[in-house]
């Protein structure tokens, strides 16, 4: 049991990071900027957010972990009949989610 348990998560594990990076890439570029903040009268400074936002984001992101929550989003989905290709993109938010906690919680217990 403990075996298939890992074998689904390593399984899972490559489609979730793309997942994850299809939403948060690792650079953010004008387009995706455009995207995730509209668009603007102004330009935005890419090399500022970068090095605020996704550098920072990503580094914590990319530390590791099984992804056990977004692959456990996926398997209660596949169990229960969802249209997979209109749930896949939700499997990460749970991930996101305690990741985001994780660094607020960091940020709060340095002030």
């Amino acid at each position: 049991m403990e075996d298939d348990v890992v074998r689904y998560l390593e399984e899972k594990k490559p489609l979730i990071d793309s997942l994850i990076r299809k939403y948060l890439p690792r650079i953010f570029d004008e387009h995706y900027l455009e995207w995730a903040f509209g668009k603007t009268r102004y330009s935005y400074d890419k090399e500022s957010l970068n090095k605020a936002l996704s550098e920072p984001i990503n580094d914590f992101l990319e530390r590791g972990g099984k992804r056990w929550r977004p692959a456990l989003f996926l398997l209660i989905a596949e169990t229960l009949g969802a249209d997979m290709d209109k749930i896949r993109d939700f499997s990460i938010l749970p991930e996101l989610a305690h990741e985001g906690s994780i660094i607020i919680d960091d940020i709060e217990d340095c002030g």
